[in-house]
């Protein structure tokens, strides 16, 4: 049985669950090509997202959250836009990750301009943190250089 464009997203989600990642990943980009609504294709580009973050495919990830950015409405834009930046800032590309968040804040008020900056130092800070337990010292030094220089501690 294959994915069919007449599926909910509920029946999506039900078919890919016992199904490993690489499969997932499969049966999700061959779903992409067929002609599917956007709410769809929004849900299948937000699960492409969360099976790539899974399988350490961080680039893959911020790729398929900023399609869904697209697709998204203006309510889940801020969300998708920072689980991107997060899986970009794990890629290691750090330019991008600003592009997106500069997206976001230029949409955002002044209280939720400053969680989203808090947010981010904090999930800077783990991500450098991770890299230490995993002894990539010199992935975790250009983290911390990043947030000294660029998040004004």
């Amino acid at each position: 049985m294959n994915l069919k464009k007449e599926m909910s997203t509920s029946e999506i989600g039900e078919f890919l669950k016992n199904k490993n990642d690489f499969v997932k990943i499969d049966y999700l980009i061959r779903f992409l090509h067929e002609k599917i609504p956007a709410d769809v294709r929004r849900f299948v580009f937000l699960k492409l997202g969360e099976v790539y973050e899974r399988s350490s495919m961080f680039v893959d990830s911020g790729r398929a959250y900023e399609k869904a950015i697209e697709l998204s409405n203006e309510k889940d834009k801020k969300n998708v836009s920072i689980k991107a930046a997060q899986a970009m800032i794990r890629a290691g590309d750090f330019n991008r990750a600003d592009e997106l968040i500069r997206n976001v804040m230029s949409k955002a008020s002044d209280f939720e301009r400053k969680d989203v900056v808090n947010g981010l130092k904090t999930f800077y800070l783990y991500t450098a943190e991770m890299h230490e337990k995993t002894r990539k010292l010199g992935e975790a030094l250009k983290i911390y250089e990043r947030v000294l220089t660029t998040m004004n501690i």
